[in-house]
């Protein structure tokens, strides 16, 4: 049941359309826990991918080789899917985060993180380069979609959990990734994969915890 508040007072005067719900929407609890648990899945399920891959594929390097190596070769179906998965993931995410929104500018976190998600699957769908070989377009769209899932998933993630406690480690956490980022490019370190993968954890792990407080609120 609802009941709408009388015109003029406060509330009304400053939220027209404001009212006092004492029931939860038909299927809205149950909708935003199951999208934050796909969430969940996908992201953790890329995680793993990851990680396992890091420790097994003795050919490639997890230091100075990218993550989207293992995108071309034997285990393209397992990273490939692992990607498109995690994007479908973040799309989830974005619908829950924006059923939860609040305020004015509530809407701009979870719009970048559907872009993060479009852009991630678009990663599972388009393959880097093969090594030694001549660059090729499908190489130049993963590079390029990978930057803009760095960029859009990190600022949505801060700007879906602005103002909670957990933000400042968040933040912190995403600046170091970056920053490690940011120097192997200025100076060359030969990290470029501990780089991007650090930078991933801090990205999945932020958007993780982000699924589990939603999860929470729904």
């Amino acid at each position: 049941m609802s009941r709408r508040l009388r015109w003029g007072s406060p509330c009304t005067r400053a939220f027209p359309n404001a009212y006092i719900s004492t029931d939860e929407p038909p299927g809205r609890s149950v909708a935003g826990r199951v999208l934050c648990a796909l969430a969940a899945a996908g992201v953790g399920y890329l995680g793993l991918v990851v990680l396992a891959l890091s420790l097994t594929a003795t050919a490639y390097d997890p230091v100075t080789e990218y993550v989207g190596a293992y995108g071309v070769g034997a285990y393209a179906p397992l990273m490939n899917s692992g990607l498109f998965l995690a994007g479908v993931a973040m799309a989830a995410l974005s619908i829950a985060a924006y059923s939860a929104r609040r305020g004015r500018w509530g809407a701009a976190g979870p719009v970048l993180l559907l872009v993060s998600g479009v852009a991630l699957a678009l990663d599972g769908v388009f393959h880097a380069d093969v090594a030694g070989a001549a660059p090729a377009l499908h190489g130049a769209v993963h590079d390029f979609v990978g930057v803009a899932f760095f960029a859009s998933a990190s600022m949505g993630v801060l700007l879906v959990n602005r103002g909670w406690r957990a933000f400042l480690p968040m933040l912190l956490s995403l600046l170091a990734a970056f920053a490690l980022a940011g120097l192997d490019v200025a100076v060359s370190l030969g990290v470029a994969g501990l780089a991007e993968r650090a930078a991933m954890l801090a990205v999945f792990g932020s958007s993780l915890v982000t699924a589990v407080r939603l999860y929470g609120l729904a």
